[in-house]
C-alpha cells in the first residue's frame, strides 16, 4: 500500500503533528492528504530521446534538442557567447536529495558547449570555471567572465586562450545566496545601457577596464529578469508572471529619503492561470484548495521564473515582443502577449489558443530560464529532475510525493531545449569576433534583439576604434 493511501487512514492529528517534520510547514496548519482514489501517472527518468516525445507545442513550432546529459547537467543560467557557444551555469548540488545534504559542496560550474558541425546541436563541453558553491549567473567580459557564486562576484579570466580560468579575482562579496538560492541575487544580464542588470540584489554593475563599478538599486524580483526593446526589466517573483521597472531602478535608490518607489517592481496585469498537460499533485502547497484545479492541476503561478522577451521574428510575428515564463511546478513555458498601454505597465494576455507555449507530461521537466538565441530560437534551460522546491520551504505533504514516487533521483541530469518554426531554415548563429567593423555596426540595426546587444557589447568591449566612424555615419543617417 503507498504512503499516499496509508495517510488517508490515519487520524487527522497525527498527520497535523507529523507535518512539524519539515521546515516549509506552517505551524497549526492541517496538510490533508491527495484523494486515495487519484491515480497520478508515473515520473520515471526519461532519457532525451523520450523526453521530446512528451512535449505539446502550438502550431507552426517544434522541439529540438540543443544538449543533454553528460555534456549539461542541471543548469540554471546561460549566456550566448559573441562567437554563438553556449556559457552555462551548473548547479548539481541543488537539492540532491530530500535533505539537501550536499548543497554547500564546491562542485557548481560553468561551462562552455559549443557545436562543432553546425547542426544546431551541441557537440563539445569545456569547463571553464569549477568549484564553485551554488553558482547563479554568468556575464561575458574580455578575456573571460564575471561569475555570481555567493558570496562573491569573481572575475575569472582565461589568459592562455584554453578555455579555462586560471585567473579567479573576487570583485565583491556582497552576493547571498549560500542558505537560500531561491531568494538571493542573479541575473548579470547585459542591457543597452552597458550595465550587468541583476534580480534580487542591491547592485547593478559595470565593467570597464578590468575594474568593476556598481550603483545601488532596490533589491526587487527573484529567479531571472529580462528587458524588453526599450531596455524596460521585466521580473518573475513567483506568483505573479510579470513585474516591470518602468523607470530605472537606479534612479530610485539615489535619495536613500525617498520612500516612494513608484514606478519600480510594477504589476503587470496578467492572465494567471497555467496550461499543463498533466495533473501537478507534486507541488509544495498542493493541500491548499486555491493551489490546483479540479481536475488536481496547476491553477496559477507558484514559480515563475527565468522570463524572456521575444525580440525576434523567428518564430512568427504572433510571438514578437511577447513574453515567455518559465513555469517548472507546472511542467510548462508559458506564453503572454505584453499589450501596450500609454504611460501604464502593459498588460500581459493570452492568446487564443496558444497558453504555454511548452507543456510536457514529464514531471521531470522542469524549465528555469528561457533565452533567445542569436539564431532567433527559443532556448529553454531544463533542470531536469524530480525535486524542485527547496529543503527551508518543503512541506510533509510534498516530502510524502517524493518518497511515494522516488522523485529524489537522478539528479545528474540536464537538458537544453529549443523551439523554431517548423517549415523555416534554421539561421546560423553568427561569430560577432570575425565580423568586420562596417558589418559589426550594421548589426546594430538586426531583427534580432540578441544580436542587437551583443554586437553593441562587442563594440563597447573590444573598444575598436575602426568603429567610430560607421558609428557616427549610422548616427547622422538612421531613422531608428
Amino acid at each position: 500500500m503507498g504512503i499516499m493511501r496509508v495517510l488517508c487512514a490515519v487520524p487527522m492529528f497525527m498527520l497535523a503533528a507529523a507535518a512539524f517534520a519539515q521546515q516549509g510547514d506552517r505551524p497549526g496548519e492541517t496538510q490533508p492528504p491527495l484523494p486515495a482514489t487519484l491515480e497520478i501517472p508515473p515520473a520515471p527518468p526519461l532519457d532525451p530521446s523520450e523526453a521530446i516525445e512528451t512535449f505539446s507545442v502550438p502550431p507552426g513550432l517544434r522541439v529540438e534538442l540543443v544538449a543533454a546529459e553528460p555534456l549539461v547537467i542541471a543548469p540554471v543560467a546561460m549566456e550566448i557567447a559573441l562567437d554563438g557557444r553556449l556559457w552555462v551555469v551548473e548547479m548539481p548540488t541543488y537539492m540532491n536529495d530530500l535533505d539537501g545534504s550536499r548543497e554547500l559542496e564546491p562542485t557548481g560550474r560553468i561551462v562552455i558547449l559549443e557545436d562543432v558541425d553546425g547542426d544546431g546541436r551541441m557537440d563539445t563541453r569545456r569547463v571553464f570555471l569549477d568549484e564553485l558553491v551554488l553558482p547563479r549567473a554568468v556575464s561575458l567580459v574580455e578575456g573571460g567572465a564575471l561569475v555570481a557564486a555567493p558570496p562573491n562576484l569573481l572575475l575569472a579570466l582565461d589568459t592562455d586562450g584554453d578555455d579555462t580560468a586560471d585567473v579567479t579575482t573576487v570583485l565583491d562579496d556582497s552576493f547571498a545566496g549560500l542558505q537560500s538560492p531561491e531568494h538571493a541575487g542573479n541575473g548579470l544580464r547585459y542591457g543597452m545601457d552597458n550595465w550587468l542588470h541583476c534580480s534580487q540584489h542591491p547592485w547593478e554593475y559595470r565593467f570597464h577596464e578590468g575594474e568593476v563599478q556598481r550603483r545601488a538599486v532596490p533589491a526587487h524580483g527573484q529567479w531571472g529578469l529580462a528587458p524588453d526593446a526599450w531596455d524596460r526589466w521585466y521580473y518573475t517573483p513567483n506568483s505573479h508572471p510579470l513585474l516591470v521597472d518602468l523607470v530605472d531602478k537606479h534612479i530610485v535608490a539615489k535619495n536613500p529619503n525617498q520612500h516612494d518607489a513608484r514606478g519600480v517592481y510594477v504589476h503587470v496585469p496578467s492572465d494567471l492561470q497555467v496550461h499543463a498537460s498533466r495533473i501537478n499533485p507534486g507541488v509544495n502547497r498542493g493541500y491548499q484548495p486555491a493551489t490546483l484545479n479540479d481536475d488536481f492541476t496547476l491553477r496559477h503561478f507558484t514559480a515563475a521564473c527565468g522570463p524572456v522577451i521575444y525580440l525576434d521574428s523567428v518564430l512568427g510575428s504572433e510571438y514578437e515582443g511577447d513574453a515567455f515564463i518559465c513555469e517548472p511546478s507546472g511542467n510548462t513555458v508559458e506564453h503572454r502577449n505584453l499589450l501596450p498601454r500609454e504611460d501604464q505597465a502593459p498588460e500581459a494576455r493570452l492568446e487564443a489558443g496558444i497558453g504555454a507555449v511548452l507543456a510536457s507530461t514529464d514531471e521531470r521537466f522542469r524549465p528555469v530560464q528561457a533565452a533567445v538565441g542569436s539564431d532567433g530560437g527559443l532556448y529553454i534551460l531544463d533542470m531536469y529532475r524530480g525535486i524542485l522546491q527547496h529543503k527551508i520551504f518543503m512541506t510533509t505533504f510534498l516530502r510524502n510525493q517524493v518518497v511515494e514516487r522516488k522523485l529524489d533521483g537522478p539528479v545528474d541530469r540536464g537538458r537544453i531545449w529549443r523551439l523554431v518554426p517548423d517549415d523555416a531554415p534554421q539561421r546560423t548563429p553568427p561569430d560577432l569576433t570575425a565580423v568586420p567593423s562596417d558589418e559589426l555596426v550594421a548589426m546594430l540595426g538586426d531583427d534580432d534583439g540578441t544580436v542587437r546587444l551583443l554586437a553593441q557589447r562587442w563594440i563597447v568591449q573590444s573598444r575598436n576604434e575602426a568603429c567610430i566612424e560607421p558609428l557616427q555615419r549610422l548616427f547622422d543617417s538612421s531613422g531608428s
